[in-house]
């Protein structure tokens, strides 16, 4: 009798969406088309800090949708503005795990502007100097960190000696 838990633990009645890409671009507009339980819907997604949680030109578009529980999307992602003319970026059917689950997605321009699923969107950013420094120097400091506790276990557990 397990059936009826494992049915609606795979339904979602929220799909937030994640689009990142490497670059801000304030210009491009992303559109999210999909088909909830016979109703189409369609999500417009800026990077202007309009969404919830999200900041603006950090090449993060964020959208939500809620509905009745579903377990299967199909989802289209339009990419229109700047140099670009509507491209369709990514179409494919997505299955819902949790209830209230999250796409994730990296979209990379170009002349051939694609984007591919992800685990999650921030893995597509790259770091400006002043980031990746923070980075190197937080690395530096636990490795420090590290190396200082090691030292203090040796001393406090010496080795027998015969």
């Amino acid at each position: 009798m397990l059936w009826p838990l494992l049915l609606a633990t795979a339904l979602a009645d929220e799909v937030r969406i994640e689009i990142a890409t490497a670059q801000a671009n304030p210009e491009v507009r992303l559109e999210v088309r999909t088909t909830w339980l016979g109703e189409d819907r369609t999500l417009v997604l800026r990077d202007d800090g309009s969404s919830p949680g999200d900041v603006p030109a950090d090449g993060l578009y964020v959208g939500a949708w809620t509905g009745d529980p579903v377990r299967v999307l199909p989802i289209r992602i339009l990419a229109t503005g700047g140099a670009l003319s509507e491209a369709e970026v990514y179409a494919g059917l997505e299955r819902i795990h949790q209830p209230a689950d999250r796409l994730a997605y990296a979209l990379a321009f170009g002349d051939n502007p694609r984007a591919q699923r992800v685990v999650a969107p921030y893995l597509v950013r790259t770091l400006d100097a002043r980031e990746s420094s923070w980075v190197t120097a937080s690395l530096g400091w636990a490795g420090l960190l590290f190396l200082y506790v090691v030292w203090l276990v040796g001393r406090a557990f010496p080795a027998r000696r015969r």
